[in-house]
């Protein structure tokens, strides 16, 4: 396995699929893609905005905003020169926020919306070490000049060629034991306790789950798990990116039914308890038919139990098991990946 940093796999991943989808955001009603190209210009830009802000490597810089574009792109481009990225769930309190980023030490703050940034407009000034507040959403009115706007984070024509060496620089002193993220815990006793996570956690954990969970450049992949939440990084963001995956972002946990019909994902993960919602709507679907549904059911349930334990250690299943899974297929388990926007191979759970 090969000791690598996020922005080093990252970029093999654009080398080999550019001109592919990366990320699908909702624009309007209907999805609008981002390549692989335009994804790894953005994280760029954004870079040179940073460096251009005086972020040196080991800074931190706080996101608070749902899952978007610009969210992937400020990831990229904040690991690509050093900075640590600290996103934090977008429900918290000002109260809440004010500990995270003074314990952190952060730098920079990007907030999505006018919600999120009068929250940080309402404590930034107990924030000792915050200089910028940095708005994803266009449409924001700006305050005062601590207050930037996301596109605008770029830096003179006349310094791109300087800050293109400093950032090259960076990349090459980057080493996979540095620092690339704090992700809070939930704080179940005493106050939150901040992980700090490595490059190479990031980059092995995806290594080692691309060697169980099969995804390449024909897959799309749904997230709606939030960024900030390490499982989705992971899953979501960096296996994904890593392997040519195109990632759809779903508007919210309200459109996600609407959102599975119109991308039809290949893959998606969820937290166990999506799972279990999901199953025992089926099952109460099941209860109240007939009997001989209920019989299809349960054996449709004891083939796939079977099949799993084969294919999950690519063990071949066998003939008659194969003819079974087949038929369970036709039966039962296509209808069950409707529910799922029709194409659903892999289901994830963490």
């Amino acid at each position: 396995m090969t000791r690598s940093t996020i922005p080093e796999v990252f970029q093999q991943s654009v080398e080999q699929h550019g001109d592919r989808t990366a990320l699908l955001h909702v624009v309007g009603r209907d999805y609008a893609p981002v390549t692989y190209n335009e994804l790894a210009r953005r994280a760029e830009q954004f870079a040179f905005g940073l460096l251009s802000l005086g972020i040196q490597p080991g800074d931190r810089i706080g996101v608070i905003s749902e899952n978007r574009p610009e969210w992937a792109a400020a990831d990229l481009g904040m690991l690509s020169i050093g900075a640590v990225n600290t996103p934090v769930f977008t429900t918290l309190p000002p109260a809440q926020l004010r500990y995270l980023f003074r314990d952190s030490g952060t730098r920079l703050v990007l907030v999505s919306d006018a919600k999120q940034l009068a929250k940080m407009l309402a404590i930034r000034d107990d924030l000792p070490d915050l200089e910028r507040l940095i708005v994803l959403d266009a449409q924001v009115e700006l305050p005062d000049d601590g207050v930037l706007r996301f596109d605008a984070v770029t830096p003179p024509a006349d310094a791109v060629e300087e800050l293109t060496a400093e950032r090259q620089r960076r990349l090459a002193a980057l080493q996979p034991d540095d620092l690339a993220s704090i992700i809070y815990t939930s704080g179940t006793t005493g106050e939150p306790k901040g992980a700090m996570l490595t490059h190479w956690n990031f980059v092995s954990n995806a290594q080692a789950a691309r060697a169980v969970i099969d995804v390449g450049p024909a897959d799309r992949y749904l997230s709606f798990l939030p960024l900030n939440h390490v499982f989705e990084r992971l899953v979501g963001h960096y296996l994904m990116l890593f392997s040519g995956v195109t990632v759809a972002y779903a508007e919210s946990l309200f459109t996600l039914p609407n959102n599975m019909r119109q991308v039809r994902p290949t893959i998606m993960a969820g937290v166990p308890r999506f799972y279990e919602t999901t199953a025992a709507r089926l099952h109460d679907e099941t209860r109240r038919g007939p009997a001989a549904k209920r019989r299809v059911m349960a054996w449709a349930l004891q083939v796939a139990d079977r099949w799993a334990r084969q294919v999950t250690v690519r063990r071949f299943p066998g003939v008659s098991l194969s003819l079974q899974h087949w038929l369970a297929d036709k039966l039962v388990y296509g209808k069950v990946r409707q529910t799922f926007g029709g194409s659903i191979r892999i289901l994830v759970s963490g």
